[in-house]
């Protein structure tokens, strides 16, 4: 268990995921949810997890091959077929009772390529590198991977959690969170709604205060890596606006006022707080109707 604030390099996954801070703590996907969904959905996912996707698995296994850690990978014996036999069904459930994301050959095969795509590009490339040379010597070690960080919030005093893709030391350069990010559209127009659609400016931001806390005197700056799933695997950088990071910031201010209160009054209170909702007209039956 987590009792103090600090920054810990070798949190598992799966571990960060049931969150390991001695009485609890808020993450920024659960900021989100808190305030997205409501309080007590918030605390049931919490309780008892919510169910991966195959999409999700192979955007873990994508993080695995570009990051160098995480969750293992067992490739099908049988390539590509759809886990219709008794055999493959064995393989697959063995392998993820085993803590493995299980893949099929050719999901394998796109995610080594992505992979590839990846170091290729200057700029994703270089928020991930592991080790910096010049003239032959090595001057920097480049930072680590999945890196877990508690603190707790100034106002509140509760307990806030982050787990960056890559923490890598200040530079006389910006401080730049990488986050990496799987997309089946990488264009920037789609990247930009595909940012507002799932609230990262709010992990963005998130992510930022926590280390902002961790590591006083710093300014980092989230940017986020979003890779094509299919060939050529695309890459575009996404950084925050001024405007973004202001509403992210009131949005976590109250996601985080919100689990203090929660937790105060021992309630995690549904949709509407067990009153009666009104509904309204919606725009579109008013002009059926012609109001």
């Amino acid at each position: 268990m987590i009792t103090e604030p600090g920054l810990y390099m070798d949190v598992p996954e799966h571990v960060y995921h049931r969150d390991p801070v001695d009485g609890g703590s808020l993450s920024s996907t659960g900021a989100r949810r808190i305030i997205d969904a409501c309080p007590a959905k918030y605390r049931w996912e919490q309780d008892n997890g919510r169910l991966s996707t195959r999409s999700m698995d192979f955007g873990t296994a994508a993080h695995t091959i570009v990051l160098g850690t995480g969750k293992p990978i067992h490739v099908m014996s049988d390539g590509n077929q759809d886990f219709r036999s008794l055999d493959a069904r064995i393989e697959r459930d063995e392998a993820e009772a085993g803590g493995y994301i299980v893949l099929k050959r050719a999901e394998y095969d796109r995610v080594i390529g992505m992979a590839d795509a990846l170091r290729r590009h200057p700029l994703a490339s270089s928020l991930f590198t592991r080790q910096l040379h010049e003239g032959g010597k090595l001057i920097d070690s480049g930072g680590m991977a999945e890196v877990t960080g508690m603190w707790r919030d100034e106002l509140t005093g509760v307990a806030c959690r982050l787990r960056l893709d890559w923490l890598r030391p200040p530079t006389d350069g910006p401080f730049l969170l990488p986050d990496y990010k799987t997309t089946t559209d990488a264009s920037p127009a789609a990247c930009e709604k595909t940012v507002a659609k799932y609230g990262y400016h709010r992990q963005g931001e998130f992510y930022e205060r926590g280390v902002r806390a961790l590591l006083p005197g710093e300014q980092p700056q989230s940017v986020f890596v979003f890779q094509e799933t299919t060939a050529p695997y695309l890459v575009t950088v996404v950084g925050l606006s001024a405007g973004l990071r202001r509403q992210a910031k009131r949005m976590n201010r109250a996601a985080i006022n919100l689990y203090a209160e929660c937790l105060r009054r021992g309630e995690w209170p549904d949709y509407n707080n067990g009153s009666i909702y009104t509904a309204e007209s919606p725009t579109w039956l008013a002009k059926l109707e012609g109001e």
